[in-house]
């Protein structure tokens, strides 16, 4: 019997939100299955209006400038430090309508997590954001 192929695309951004999500416990199959060459050039992940609880420990080699995670069961602000190695290339992230943006520090701890932010929650940050 032949194995079925899966078709796999270029992209450079990929939108699942919306989509009852609940675990990226095969996240990073999922990618290669699905984009031709996903590390190299997927820049924009959208997962918000989902589900999801906890976030991958590994993002590989995502090359990730805008990350949306913003309505989901996000509830440890733990959770925000499995997103360290997107330090050098993230500049987007939204993480608002989560629990854990009620933590006392939040904005601070994301900000000094990700030094190459430009906005967090769809909100520009300033020299002032950075300061505190």
């Amino acid at each position: 019997e032949e194995a079925e192929l899966i078709p796999q695309y270029y992209a450079n951004a990929l939108k699942l939100n919306n989509n009852q999500l609940v675990t990226l416990s095969t996240f990073a199959d999922t990618l290669h299955n699905l984009i031709f060459e996903a590390p190299r050039h997927l820049t924009s992940l959208d997962l918000s209006f989902n589900g999801l609880a906890a976030l991958p420990h590994a993002w590989g080699d995502l090359p990730l400038q805008a990350l949306y995670l913003h309505s989901n069961n996000l509830r440890d602000l733990d959770e925000a430090q499995k997103l360290r190695p997107l330090r050098r290339t993230l500049t987007a992230l939204t993480l608002h309508d989560n629990a854990l943006i009620q933590t006392p520090g939040y904005r601070h701890t994301v900000i000094a997590l990700l030094p190459g932010l430009k906005a967090l929650d769809f909100s520009t940050l300033t020299a002032s954001d950075r300061a505190d």
